[in-house]
């Protein structure tokens, strides 16, 4: 068992440093010999959602709720899958199932809301995000799904002012900041400059996670020509 955890734990440290092949592959080790343990099937689920294969990653997620039915974790990872999926109903009664065992849970309260969201049912998704952010005021992970949609319900200035607190908790924040742009051109007599600050900090922030993946890959060697192969 010691050396399967040890599988265990590095696949999950692949997958965090955006090795999801190697993760994968290292995972299925796991799995194989432990196919019906919860959080194993669960960490297949994540990452075979992250393969985009759905079919597959459904279900292990149902074995892992199976295996763990009280615990609220699998069925939110159930419901992530499923929204991936595009089977938004099956992932909303997912997810009320976790919300049922977890009420307090922000992660669960944010997957609720995207797939309300998701579904056009604005007023009730921005309902689960204000519930999440009340529990969790100096948590700004929603800040972009809840701002477009307090958007959408006529909300500008709460909208403005949310996503003006995430930006300074989350300066980096790739989504954050792009709703912030995009909300900017809704607020009433607003500088145009505000919004291409953003725009010019958004590639900043992508060109420099760009240069950091190419430094992971080191310098590309040139294939050679095929007249030159012996």
């Amino acid at each position: 068992m010691s050396q399967l955890k040890a599988m265990f734990d590095q696949a999950t440290l692949l997958r965090r440093t955006g090795k999801s092949d190697e993760a994968l592959a290292l995972m299925e080790q796991v799995a194989q010999r432990q196919p019906k343990h919860p959080q194993v099937a669960q960490a297949m689920a994540a990452m075979l959602m992250d393969a985009r294969q759905f079919d597959r990653a459904i279900y292990f997620a149902q074995v892992a709720v199976a295996a763990a039915p009280k615990v609220a974790a699998m069925h939110q990872t159930l419901a992530t899958v499923l929204a991936a999926a595009d089977r938004l109903p099956e992932a909303e009664k997912a997810a009320r199932a976790a919300l049922a065992l977890d009420s307090m849970s922000f992660g669960i309260l944010n997957t609720l809301g995207i797939i309300l969201a998701r579904t056009d049912r604005q007023i009730e998704a921005t309902e689960y995000f204000e519930r999440a952010v009340a529990l969790y005021p100096d948590r700004y992970e929603v800040a972009a799904n809840f701002g477009r949609l307090m958007i959408d319900v006529g909300r500008v200035d709460e909208a403005a002012r949310f996503t003006a607190k995430a930006i300074e908790a989350l300066p980096h924040d790739v989504e954050i900041r792009s709703a912030r742009a995009f909300i900017l051109n809704y607020l009433s007599g607003h500088d145009p400059a505000d919004t291409l600050a953003h725009h010019v900090e958004l590639g900043r922030i992508l060109t420099r996670r760009a240069e950091r993946v190419a430094d992971k890959l080191g310098p590309l060697v040139p294939h050679e020509p095929e007249s030159d192969r012996v």
